[in-house]
């Protein structure tokens, strides 16, 4: 281990500690206050048309230049990684045909047992945050307890439960 990456530091939201090479606090699921300042300096080095572009948010919302997005399955802990890209992420149960290379397929956690429809939602990332929609699946798609209406953009937060049809994961960003 680096000597840098031995000293600790504390999230502003709980005071829990952290290393200096997370980006998130492991126990409220909050972006660390020095990424951000990290984060902003690095964006105002490249000039300041890319700063104004970039919409920055305090909390669980806020979507890392360098984080990468998991899901993991409730039940078992077991998690998949849902590579974000320029164009939206289409999650559901795979099948024999052709699927996209922007899918995230769900079977190896039961989905069809479950109700994940082939096409079930779409994440994608807008700014500096990432949004989920439901895609007119039969069973429904709920962020955090609330059904989304088809078509329509959530913000996905650091530790949200998504439950596609009934198979519950938790959204952790890293």
């Amino acid at each position: 281990m680096l000597a840098h990456q031995l000293h600790e530091r504390e999230c502003v939201s709980c005071h829990a500690s952290a290393s200096t090479v997370q980006l998130y606090c492991d126990q409220c699921g909050c972006v660390l206050s020095d990424t951000l300042a990290n984060y902003i300096a690095a964006i105002y080095s490249y000039g300041v048309n890319a700063y104004r572009n970039t919409t920055l948010q305090w909390g669980r919302g806020f979507f890392h230049g360098q984080a990468r997005l998991f899901l993991y399955n409730e039940l078992d802990g077991c998690h998949t990684y849902v590579p974000i890209r320029s164009e939206p992420i289409l999650v559901g149960r795979g099948s024999a045909s052709y699927l996209p290379s922007s899918y995230v397929d769900l079977s190896e956690f039961g989905a069809r047992q479950f109700g994940v429809a082939r096409y079930h939602a779409q994440i994608e990332q807008k700014s500096n945050a990432l949004y989920l929609s439901d895609l007119e699946s039969p069973t429904g798609t709920f962020l955090d307890g609330v059904p989304l209406k088809p078509h329509t953009a959530y913000m996905i937060h650091n530790w949200s439960q998504i439950v596609f049809g009934t198979l519950a994961m938790r959204v952790r960003f890293a």
